[in-house]
């Protein structure tokens, strides 16, 4: 079971962003999301913090008592979910509509995890 950190998580999904996503955007886009990005970094310990209150989270185990998140079941079933339907699509407020796949997740657990 791999476990990532707050630092790990927002270093993963920086470098995510960065390499996997931007790339995909106009200029409008990638700057409205790397300014919702800088602002959810500077403030992850308190999003994780928050997550860490969830009952549902807590019910689930996806975040321990430490902090840290069980990357490997979250991916596992966020990756069979998405596998059964291909594709999900999302409407972002300001981005507009964004879709992703498997390897969309994929590349995301291994920016995280390694």
């Amino acid at each position: 079971m791999a476990t990532a950190t707050a630092n790990d998580i927002k270093t993963g999904v920086g470098n995510w962003l960065q390499s996997r996503i931007m790339p995909r955007l106009d200029n409008k886009r990638q700057f409205v999301l790397g300014v919702v990005y800088g602002i959810a970094a500077g403030k992850m310990d308190t999003i994780m913090t928050s997550a860490a209150q969830n009952s549902t989270l807590k019910a689930l185990g996806i975040i321990h008592e430490d902090g840290t998140v069980d990357i490997d079941t979250l991916y596992d079933a966020a990756f069979a979910q998405l596998q059964a339907q291909g594709k999900l699509t999302m409407d972002i407020p300001f981005m507009g509509s964004f879709t992703f796949n498997a390897d969309d997740l994929r590349d995301l657990r291994q920016c995280i995890g390694g």
